[in-house]
């Protein structure tokens, strides 16, 4: 079952309420959250890889 849940993540100041899933099914040996690129880059989060 997917859950669907309101965060409100801060980092450095900056602040996003965004809707998320919760439960996806998806295992990972360390917790991890995925966001929405846009938000990642209001958050200052977003890593822009180099182009080849």
């Amino acid at each position: 079952m997917v859950v669907r849940v309101r965060v409100k993540p801060v980092s450095g100041g900056a602040e996003v309420t965004a809707a998320v899933i919760a439960n996806s099914g998806f295992e990972s040996e360390e917790p991890e959250v995925m966001v929405p690129e846009g938000v990642a880059e209001r958050l200052g989060l977003h890593q822009r890889l180099p182009r080849v």
